[in-house]
């Protein structure tokens, strides 16, 4: 299994951070999958078939699964807080997750 650090270096080294409000829509439900996402500051809501499934904060992934099966979005992505700070990776560095064994964590 990959060490936090490498899916933390990855992130820093080929990701560009983006912010959200409160309650904005980082992602949708059924939208293709083009980005992962790791959470800097904030908290993320994940909403799947109108119900929360989880919510989640930083130092957590998300979005990878139905990016590396090349499937629509499960779950709508929610920022659950005033202000949310993401490192938004695009899906170009899946194979970077691959050989690190990330998509694991």
């Amino acid at each position: 299994m990959a060490s936090p650090t490498s899916t933390l270096e990855i992130f820093q080294h080929h990701s560009e951070q983006i912010s959200f409000n409160g309650e904005q829509v980082i992602f949708a439900e059924g939208e293709p999958s083009k980005f992962m996402y790791g959470i800097v500051k904030g908290e993320v809501e994940l909403i799947a078939n109108g119900q929360t499934v989880e919510r989640i904060g930083p130092g957590e992934v998300f979005g990878i699964d139905a990016l590396l099966e090349e499937q629509p979005r499960p779950y709508t992505a929610i920022a659950a807080l005033s202000e949310s700070v993401l490192r938004q990776l695009p899906q170009k560095h899946e194979r970077r997750l691959h050989r690190c064994g990330c998509w694991l964590l």
